[in-house]
């Protein structure tokens, strides 16, 4: 959910891409797409996104090395990344605020979990276009760009 809120929130602002996120799991696995309550939540608050094609990616050393920034989605997960590739901790971060995991919730669990992603997403955005953007920890992400990409 969070490639698919990325990718759209920095298309809106921008006009065109600019960056692009690509969610990739750490333990991901089969050939299947997302799961449906995600489909659900994301054609609930994105309904120009497509979710059709997406299927799980492993993470990889070369995935880890072409990118900018890479993004835990918890603290332990970004230290997970830390320690397995190393060489490249410069640019692996958790979320500004750590993120549960919705897997083999209800859509309700799903639509808490996109509106965490929402806000975590939103702090990163204002700090990839506005660098001086600085977050503090005892910074509140809720209190943090609100409405970047409202609806």
């Amino acid at each position: 959910m969070a490639e698919f809120y990325f990718n759209t929130a920095i298309k809106k602002l921008l006009g065109e891409p600019g960056f692009l996120a690509l969610s990739c799991g750490v333990a991901a696995s089969g050939s299947g797409g997302m799961s449906g309550y995600a489909a659900q939540t994301i054609k609930e608050y994105l309904p120009e996104a497509d979710t059709s094609a997406f299927k799980p990616r492993q993470v990889t050393d070369g995935m880890i090395a072409d990118a900018y920034l890479v993004y835990g989605i918890t603290e332990r997960h970004a230290e997970y990344l830390r320690g397995n590739f190393r060489g490249h901790g410069e640019k692996i971060f958790a979320m500004p605020c750590d993120i549960a995991d919705p897997f083999n919730g209800s859509l309700d669990t799903y639509r808490r979990a996109f509106g965490d992603i929402k806000s975590a997403v939103d702090v990163i955005i204002d700090s990839l276009l506005y660098p001086d953007f600085i977050i503090s920890p005892m910074t509140k992400v809720s209190n943090i760009a609100p409405d970047i990409a409202p609806f």
